[in-house]
Parts: structure tokens; sequence; C-alpha cells
């Protein structure tokens, strides 16, 4: 994986890994120095401010190739296929933002085997669009592109993963985040829902192994053990319960 020295930061956020926590999360960091890329127009012109240091946003690994030549340090996280999928799904079909009305009524098999639903996160590191009858070589292009990022995470280990950043990037602040962030929908997996899922995400499966291996040994090098976990969890509760009586004093 990459080292950092001075280079100019790139949170890949892939839909439903937590990335809106993380996005909190940085913005309490950077402030004015991060730059969101969430825009479509944002990702396909995308134009640097030249006070900032970080960015994050929902853009694939050739993403890069639009911006000016300069020092890229790529940091992601990467969800189990089954429930990135699933959140993906209910997130779609929820048309919480307005722009999802014509997939309203997609049924999971329909979604799963849809561009959004299968193996999202191979297209995303591979920087490549439709993948169709080319999985395995996008596989191959996206395992050899994350094993160069500065950071993997994941986000069945998303405390531990902050926790990582942290001493990583040498923040100044806690990496303290907002419990509420996480969006709840009414719908639950099932069994068959997963193996429908997994059907259609079989090359996900294998990059998420692979993430998982990368994220275990950053894990270990950077010494975060569980009693880390425990105290800033703590901690965190009561960050949350402050920022709460901070808003409603504010309202």
């Amino acid at each position: 994986m990459s080292t950092s020295s001075n280079c100019f930061l790139l949170f890949m956020h892939i839909p439903k890994t937590a990335g809106t926590t993380l996005a909190y999360v940085l913005k309490r960091q950077y402030r004015k120095k991060l730059q969101l890329f969430y825009a479509h127009k944002d990702i396909q012109r995308p134009k640097l401010n030249p006070n900032a240091v970080a960015a994050i946003g929902h853009f694939r690994h050739n993403f890069i190739k639009r911006l000016p030549q300069n020092n890229y340090c790529l940091l992601t996280f990467l969800r189990d296929p089954v429930y990135q999928v699933f959140s993906n799904y209910n997130y779609v079909i929820s048309n919480k933002n307005g722009t999802h009305q014509h997939l309203k009524k997609q049924t999971l098999q329909d979604f799963a085997s849809s561009l959004l639903g299968s193996n999202f996160q191979v297209r995303h590191l591979a920087g490549m669009g439709d993948i169709t009858g080319r999985e395995a070589e996008a596989l191959v292009v996206a395992k050899e592109n994350l094993k160069k990022f500065l950071f993997v995470g994941i986000t069945e280990d998303f405390t531990a993963g902050l926790l990582a950043l942290h001493k990583k990037l040498n923040w100044k602040k806690k990496p303290y985040y907002l419990k509420g962030t996480v969006q709840k929908y009414p719908l639950k997996l099932n069994a068959d829902d997963r193996a429908i899922i997994e059907k259609h995400n079989q090359f996900d499966l294998e990059l998420y192994a692979y993430g998982k291996a990368l994220w275990l040994q950053q894990k270990a090098e950077l010494e975060i053990t569980e009693k880390d976990i425990n105290q800033f969890e703590w901690k965190n509760h009561f960050y949350t319960l402050l920022a709460e009586k901070w808003s409603r004093f504010k309202g």
C-alpha cells in the first residue's frame, strides 16, 4: 500500500459504505480544506479548490485521470457486498432524494442483476462502467488498484477504521461522529435475499475478501486494539448526546 507524504487525499465514497458518516468526520477535520465531489458535473469536469488538501465523493478510480497532475493518495471503505447491495436497494426504492422514482417498483432480483446492484464495488475500484462479460478482468484491475491505496477499511469495522485514519493521517481532532447519521429502512434481509445478491456479486465478494485482508494488516500495523475501540465508542456516545443538546439549544 502507498504511504502518505504530503499527498492530496482522495476519499472514494462507494455508496452505502458509511461514507456519509465519514464525510461528517472529514468536515470536522479539514473544514474548508475539504472538497466534495458528488454532483455529476463536478465529477465529470472536476476543478480542484487550490486551498483543498482532501476530497470525498462518489467517483470511480478513473476520476484521477481528470484531475491535474499531482501526488494523490486514495482511501476508501469497502462493505460486505450482501449488505451494501441490500442497503442500496432499500435506499433506491425509498426514493429519499427524489431521483429514483422510476426504480421504486424494482424487485430485489431486478436490482441485484442491474449495474447498480451487480459487482458495484469492483466497477468503482476498477474505474469501469458496464463490465458484463469482463468481470474477471475488472476484478484483477480492481485488486491492483486497491493494493496501492493509502488506506482500505471495511464498514463492518468502521470505528476501528476511523481510529486507524486518526493515527495514520495524524488528525488533530478525534474522529467523533453522530450516531443518528445511520439510515434505517423497513425491509429486513432474509436467506432468499442473500442468495439472490450473492449470485450476482461473486466478484464483489472476492474483492471484499481481498480488501478485508488489507484492512486487517493495517489494523495490526497501527495497533488498533479492542480497548481502543471500546473507549472511543464510549466517548463517542457522549459526544452524540452533547451535540444533540447543543443543536436543540441553538434551535
